[in-house]
């Protein structure tokens, strides 16, 4: 469902690759200056989280309906605005909502 909800450009969906540059990602041991502290996640399943433009994580995706057999090659596809603006911060967001869910705090 928050796939649908990024391809569709309503919310931007930050996972955890999005912590590791196009290198980091292909060659683990490459260096970037960004690199981001990861030991909290190692062998441990790292959902995805979704953030809305203007209401945050206060939102919910309900349902999607898929046509089949029907296309819109017209149709522009919406890129999502991205919200977080640090490494830093998609690593807390993804730590909060992947350990500290029940305080809803990942949502602000």
């Amino acid at each position: 469902m928050q796939t649908a909800g990024h391809v569709a450009g309503a919310v931007y969906m930050y996972r955890k690759e999005d912590l590791y540059t196009t290198a980091q990602r292909t060659d683990p041991a490459a260096n970037s200056p960004e690199q981001v502290e990861d030991s909290w996640m190692e062998g441990k399943k790292i959902f995805p989280v979704c953030l809305h433009p203007q209401y945050g994580g206060w939102f919910a995706l309900r349902g999607v309906i898929i046509f089949k057999g029907i296309s819109c090659v017209s149709l522009e596809k919406p890129v999502p605005r991205e919200i977080l603006q640090s490494k830093e911060q998609i690593k807390e967001l993804l730590e909060l909502y992947n350990h500290h869910w029940k305080n809803n705090a990942f949502r602000d």
